[in-house]
């Protein structure tokens, strides 16, 4: 479950009203979910200007990067009626993974990880869902899907041509790794 996930994770940030923590620390509710200093440096960095929510969510991540938080969960950030600002939900996960964060993107019906070159996930099979590899931002080699029903092997993909898309999960744990580049 989401709150499962939620207490694993150093820092929850939350855009959207459907998600209900169990237990909150001290925050403060501005349609996401900051520990109150990160609130309190972001505000006092924006002061006086013009910031639209991608923008504090942008500035909220890098000061939470600043202060060293490894593994960011961005709950309600995709959907919705705005296509940029789910893109720009993606656009600043991508910057928090290659800043060496660990980052996942989930709401109800789907779950989004970064991954960079020489990294890889586990995933346990989950029925009705299906898995997707795309490029970010370039080229992605060295690309495998290994317990999947469309296996891949040093396969290469390309922001342009999306192959990687609607595998399925097989009764095994899906491996999913990239030499090069970034995808999610």
């Amino acid at each position: 479950t989401n709150a499962t996930i939620c207490h694993t994770l150093n820092l929850v940030i939350c855009m959207a009203r459907k998600f209900q923590l169990t237990s909150v620390p001290e925050t403060t509710p501005k349609n996401i979910r900051f520990p109150n200093e990160i609130i309190q440096q972001v505000d006092e960095a924006i002061q006086g200007t013009n910031v639209t929510f991608s923008r504090f969510v942008i500035e909220a991540t890098r000061v939470a990067l600043e202060r060293g938080f490894s593994r960011i969960l961005y709950l309600g950030a995709l959907g919705g009626k705005r296509l940029d600002h789910t893109l720009a939900a993606l656009q600043t996960a991508l910057y928090a993974a290659k800043q060496g964060a660990e980052v996942t993107l989930a709401d109800e019906n789907c779950e989004i990880r970064v991954l960079l070159g020489g990294q890889s996930v586990r995933l346990e099979p989950r029925p009705g869902w299906y898995l997707s590899l795309l490029a970010m931002g370039g080229p992605v080699d060295g690309v495998y899907e290994r317990g999947v029903k469309y296996p891949l092997e040093n396969a290469s993909l390309t922001p342009d041509f999306p192959i990687g898309v609607s595998n399925e999960f097989t009764s095994q744990p899906a491996e999913i790794g990239i030499a090069g580049g970034s995808a999610l």
